[in-house]
């Protein structure tokens, strides 16, 4: 996967974490599920979450991953995803 500046220099425990997110999607995508939007995004969150707070995360990164589903950043088309 090709992550962006942000989560390849975020910290060990964030860059772990967003290769469980992604393979969330894999997993989504091999069983013919939903694997965009909300609904996709929603349980790779979660994933990732799960695997923040297993690495031992802060509290401030936890908050963060439990709220960005809010953002609704699968919207921001791929040229301009900064991430």
């Amino acid at each position: 996967y090709k992550a962006g500046r942000s989560t390849r220099e975020g910290g060990t425990i964030w860059y772990a974490s967003s290769f469980t997110h992604e393979a969330c999607h894999s997993k989504q995508y091999q069983e013919g599920r939903t694997y965009s939007g909300r609904e996709g995004e929603a349980e790779c969150l979660n994933v990732q979450a799960d695997a923040l707070e297993k690495l031992g995360a802060s509290q401030s990164t936890l908050d963060y991953i439990r709220n960005v589903i809010n953002t609704e950043y699968w919207e921001v088309p791929y040229s301009e995803r900064w991430w």
